[in-house]
């Protein structure tokens, strides 16, 4: 799976979980701009791993601060990198 379709699923996935008046982009931090709370960021990682099959290690996820960083681990692993 490409980029662009990882991102537009991943942006899919967080429109769910933010209000609709909050901007979203791939470069907004997933806390202090999307303002999402621990339990609705795993919650999108986990519907993320789930459509993607790949699990983020614990070092992933201290990379994933915004929507672009999500998008670039899961195209990863939706290239080939091993899971």
């Amino acid at each position: 799976m490409n980029t662009d379709s990882v991102e537009v699923i991943a942006l899919e996935l967080l429109r769910r979980h933010v209000p609709a008046e909050v901007p979203l982009s791939l470069d907004s931090d997933l806390v202090a701009d999307v303002d999402l709370d621990s339990v609705a960021l795993l919650e999108v990682i986990a519907e993320l791993e789930d459509r993607f099959g790949r699990r983020l290690t614990e070092e992933d996820l201290q990379d994933a601060v915004t929507v672009r960083d999500l998008v670039m681990l899961f195209s990863e692993g939706a290239s080939g990198r091993p899971s």
